[in-house]
């Protein structure tokens, strides 16, 4: 249920292992609206197992050092991504709606249906699970997996009493500029991912392709989306002016805004859950990506861990076949398992990304002072930065 990230890489992945798949989508047809996505080294792992990593290299750049500068122009430090334990590394930002298109490539068409909302899902003791459509369709499976982001449907129904995601206290900016002067392009190398820090806010600016760069401004806010953030024309002026007069690069913060067309910049609340110790699903349903555990977007991971759980999963049902999808008690265990291989890493991925959050947005002078100026740099000097800086990225696929 659901066909985005994680539900198309899971059932496209499961139909080439020979298994019958039906993917649900409640909107009636792929979503184009999105901004980029940043896809870390195991993401491209698993892109390159779900047979679909070289169509996307071709086409979008990869960055491999990281600069760390400061909202008044100075350097923090910086370092080449492959000094990192579990090197080599990849990064690149690449078009959500690409990525998703590629992974449903792999999943014939007529095994894809949309305009499908979920309104209720019955199980029982027989492999005969019934998935109930708002219009009234029902669809027996024998296993159902919501992959239906952080607002799942197929959650609110297994977890009537769960509570809502947690607001993480800030709000982020994102949007693709097509800049026409050269000079923007001349501050943005094409190597390089950029992490400008203020009080606050903090901006990340990368290449993502010919003509076109990826930018991210995350502030600190209330939850609700004001009246200037929804409207298109508003938003950029807001985005303008939270890094007006940031001397990094000659203003070219501001200049990335200005080159942004309202149709290339969302803005959202940036929302998590606390990880859950215990499996998420019950019975003949499992959760994976955002709908299982949603993370804040600071260490860039929320993508690969939903690539990360459609290969898993897959292997996981794969190895049974359909005869043994066939048998509830083995079903059953065959999900609970993939859940508890995934808990660990995800708690620590989640818990990560939070704290790396936390510490970025902080809006007090001399606190960002030290950081700037003390403990970052201090980090750096003993070597440990850059060796521990990607140490999340060390999952690897099962074999085929």
């Amino acid at each position: 249920v659901g066909a985005g990230i994680g539900g198309a890489a899971a059932a496209g992945e499961l139909h080439r292992r020979g298994l019958n798949v039906l993917l649900l989508e409640q909107a009636g047809n792929t979503r184009k609206e999105g901004s980029a996505i940043g896809l870390w080294t195991q993401a491209w792992r698993a892109l390159d197992y779900l047979e679909v990593g070289s169509s996307l290299r071709g086409k979008y750049n990869e960055g491999t050092k990281l600069q760390l500068l400061t909202d008044e122009g100075n350097r923090i430090g910086g370092f080449p991504i492959n000094e990192c334990d579990f090197a080599p590394h990849e990064f690149r930002y690449v078009m959500r709606s690409d990525l998703v298109d590629r992974l449903l490539s792999r999943i014939p068409r007529s095994k894809i249906l949309y305009d499908s909302k979920v309104s209720g899902i019955k199980t029982g003791g027989s492999n005969e699970n019934i998935i109930e459509l708002e219009d009234g369709r029902k669809i027996s499976a024998k296993v159902i997996v919501g992959a239906d982001g952080i607002n799942s449907s197929v959650r609110s129904i297994i977890k009537p009493s769960d509570s809502r995601p947690n607001f993480a206290g800030y709000k982020a900016f994102r949007g693709i500029a097509k800049p026409k002067s050269s000079a923007i392009f001349d501050q943005i190398k094409d190597d390089t991912i950029y992490q400008v820090w203020g009080r606050g806010i903090r901006m990340g600016v990368s290449r993502m392709s010919p003509g076109t760069i990826y930018w991210f401004i995350t502030y600190n806010a209330e939850e609700a989306l004001t009246d200037q953030e929804r409207d298109p024309k508003m938003r950029k002026e807001l985005a303008k002016s939270l890094v007006a007069g940031w001397a990094w690069g000659g203003g070219v913060g501001e200049a990335l805004v200005e080159a942004t067309a309202p149709a290339d910049m969302v803005v959202g609340s940036m929302r998590d859950r606390l990880p859950e110790l215990g499996p998420w699903g019950e019975g003949a349903v499992t959760l994976i990506g955002d709908a299982a555990h949603p993370m804040t977007p600071n260490l860039a991971q929320g993508g690969a861990a939903a690539l990360e759980d459609a290969v898993e999963l897959a292997s996981a049902l794969g190895a049974l076949g359909g005869p043994g999808l066939a048998d509830p008690a083995r079903a059953a265990a065959a999900l609970r398992g993939f859940e508890s291989k995934r808990v660990k890493r995800l708690a620590k991925l989640n818990l990560k990304s939070l704290a790396f959050g936390a510490a970025l947005q902080l809006p007090f002078p001399p606190v960002t002072f030290v950081r700037n100026n003390i403990a970052v740099p201090g980090l750096l000097k003993v070597g440990f930065l850059p060796k521990n800086f990607l140490d999340h990225t060390d999952w690897y696929p099962p074999e085929k």
